[in-house]
Parts: C-alpha cells; sequence; structure tokens
C-alpha cells in the first residue's frame, strides 16, 4: 500500500503549507517584457508553473510589464538521443521532451537514483523546473544554482544530514534548520 507523505515547507513569507500528492505540472513559455535599460521589448523562452511564475521570473531577470506569454511544446527527443537511450536500456515513451530523455541518459551513466519526492516538492515551490526522470544529484545540483546565498547553507546542511542520517528531510521546517535561520 502507498503512503502518502505529510510534508510541512516553509514558505519565504515565513508561513508553512502542508504539500500532499503534489502534481508536478510545467509549461514552456515564449515570454516578453520591457529592459528597462533600453525600453525595448525583450523576448526569452523559459520554463514555469504557470503564467503567475513565469512573470515572476521575467521580474527576477529585470524585465518590466506588461508581459506576454505564449505556450509552446517542449522538444522532442533527437534520434541520437533516442537511439543512445535504447542502447542503455531506457525505455522512452511519447510523452518524453529532449530535456526528459536527456535525465534518464544522465542518470544512468552517473549512477544516479530517482530524485526524493520532498526534493521535487522543494523544488517545485521555488519554480526550479526539474525533469520528472530527474535523479537526486541531478536535481540537487539544479536546486544548488538556483537558490540564495543564505539558502545554500541550509541546504547544503541538510544534504549532510540526511547522508549521515540516512533520513528524507528536504524542507526549512526541519527543527535543526530553522537553528540557521535564527
Amino acid at each position: 500500500m502507498a503512503q502518502s507523505k505529510n510534508l510541512n515547507m516553509l514558505l519565504i513569507d515565513g508561513t508553512t503549507e502542508n504539500f500532499i500528492n503534489v502534481k508536478f505540472e510545467w509549461h514552456q513559455y515564449k515570454a516578453t517584457g520591457i529592459n528597462p535599460k533600453t525600453n525595448r521589448q525583450n523576448t526569452v523562452r523559459l520554463i514555469a508553473k504557470n503564467e503567475l511564475s513565469a512573470a515572476s521570473i521575467l521580474s527576477e531577470k529585470g524585465l518590466l510589464p506588461p508581459y506576454t506569454f505564449t505556450e509552446e511544446q517542449f522538444a522532442n527527443p533527437t534520434d541520437a538521443q533516442i537511439d543512445y537511450a535504447l542502447d542503455l536500456g531506457i525505455m522512452i515513451s511519447s510523452d518524453m521532451n529532449r530535456y526528459d530523455v536527456s535525465n534518464c541518459i544522465s542518470k544512468i551513466l552517473n549512477y544516479d537514483v530517482d530524485a526524493d519526492e520532498t526534493l521535487k516538492i522543494f523544488a517545485y515551490y521555488r519554480n526550479i523546473y526539474f525533469s520528472p526522470y530527474a535523479g537526486q544529484q541531478q536535481l540537487m545540483e539544479k536546486i544548488w544554482e538556483n537558490i540564495l546565498p543564505h539558502e545554500k547553507i541550509i541546504f547544503f546542511f541538510l544534504a549532510v544530514y540526511n547522508f549521515l542520517y540516512k533520513k528524507d528531510e528536504w524542507d526549512f521546517d526541519f527543527p535543526l534548520a530553522q537553528e540557521f535561520l535564527k
């Protein structure tokens, strides 16, 4: 019988939210915003949970509203990727995109394991795109590249703690992690 985890995560605003059975849904957008230095429209491609998250990413990149979003399809895997993945024994499904197949290949070549559910929720809440096929190490590296410097201290602490004690704690609401926020 599958167990559902009761996951609590400390949010950026200091409140705590409970996550149960989170569905990870991502969209690829061609988005535009105004570059304040040139007062001209800039176009970027990005992956986000929804248009609100995409607007947040554009704002972090320094672009100003008004924003426009056009949803695009994720790129299909190349023939070379598919051939290589099949040679490695990876089952390819029709819903896999180029990034998914690449993650599967990397996971096999790096002897990685499936990413932990709590780590996925950690990344998803912070709007850090990951493939559902991402390995644990791949996702940890992706998170590391995208979190704030003070969060890196806590993240490193949690990684060491999880390794030493064979735990599965990836949220900043974890009591020991809270000591670092004080």
